[in-house]
């Protein structure tokens, strides 16, 4: 090694920053975690006991390694100016002096969100500074990578206190519309309620997301804002399995082949359940399972995500013990 400029290291792996922004790491490499040959504009590095954390110069942070924990989705972080990593938790201190930390959460090692009254001290300062255009839709500047949060659900299994916003990680931005993602698996819901053949034209899953889940989570006016939108029956890339019609939503599932294009890393596909959601019935505490809308390698099998990897030849549509992330377009203005 020559040119280093910082050093880091995890349980059983070393990193070294170069002074022209690339890594390098040497050791166990069991779970991925001196995967870093490709990384470039790197200006910090930290080391967890299984991964590995870079700092580009832009803000953004990249991860390699174990996400057991979800330590690795930082896939909306920006503006980031220092990072750290514990054991299975991933810290990022933002240039507005906030922090924002995922991963391990069992001893609060990541209860690191901005007080009630800081936040709105900064919501004031930020709307005083806005322009008009941006007070009426915040939604505005959201870009591919952005957490947001629109409409409410239930995710911590306390109705006393209400339903609690709903985050969203914005996949991708056309014109003056953003598609979306649940950052979170928000529900358990079967895709289907017999064995009968199924499409996602004709599943149970469908007419809930633009029913029951519409109605339960947005307001009259938020609903203003999400589209009907065509949902192409796109076929599944291994099994010639018929995929039934296109279909008119303003929620779906994302298909196989979104799942792909969309997300950036297979890491980035994975995440954790909202409390609600375990309750109500799904397989894990540990790992997050959500159905996709391609079926799989027969008529009633539909495609999933199991962790972080796409499962391509499906589980059975009547199972309710998968999640259920929620996607859909949403009107931003310019």
């Amino acid at each position: 090694w020559t040119k280093i400029t910082a050093i880091a290291a995890g349980y059983s792996h070393t990193v070294g920053l170069r002074n022209d922004g690339t890594v390098v790491a040497v050791g166990d490499n069991g779970k991925g975690q001196c995967d870093v040959s490709g990384w470039t504009d790197i200006v910090a590095i930290a080391a967890g006991n299984y991964h590995t954390v870079g700092l580009r110069k832009n803000g953004t942070v990249v991860v390699a390694g174990a996400n057991g924990a979800g330590q690795c989705n930082v896939i909306g972080w920006t503006d980031i100016v220092a990072v750290a990593a514990g054991n299975s938790h991933t810290v990022g201190l933002r240039s507005d002096g906030t922090v924002v930390a995922v991963g391990d959460n069992r001893s609060g090692q990541c209860d690191v969100r901005t007080s009630p009254e800081t936040a709105a001290a900064s919501t004031d300062k930020a709307e005083n500074n806005a322009s008009v255009t941006e007070k009426e839709n915040p939604l505005s500047k959201a870009r591919a990578g952005s957490i947001i949060t629109f409409g409410t659900y239930e995710q911590d299994n306390d109705t006393s206190n209400g339903a609690e916003p709903i985050e969203w990680l914005v996949l991708a931005k056309e014109e003056n519309r953003i598609l979306v993602i649940s950052r979170y698996g928000l529900d358990c819901q079967r895709y289907h309620i017999n064995s009968n053949p199924v499409t996602w034209e004709s599943c149970r899953l469908r007419t809930w997301l633009n029913d029951s889940f519409l109605n339960a989570a947005f307001t009259s006016e938020e609903q203003a804002l999400i589209p009907e939108v065509t949902v192409s029956a796109v076929r599944n890339p291994d099994y010639r399995v018929n995929q039934g019609k296109d279909t008119t939503d303003r929620v779906f599932l994302l298909s196989i082949d979104e799942a792909n294009r969309y997300f950036p890393s297979d890491a980035a596909r994975d995440c954790k359940l909202t409390e609600y959601a375990k309750v109500m019935g799904h397989e894990s505490s540990y790992f997050c399972h959500w159905w996709l809308r391609t079926i799989g390698n027969n008529s009633r099998n539909v495609a999933t995500v199991l962790g972080d990897t796409i499962q391509s030849d499906g589980f059975y549509s009547g199972n309710d013990d998968i999640a259920v992330r929620p996607a859909m377009w949403i009107e931003v203005g310019s």
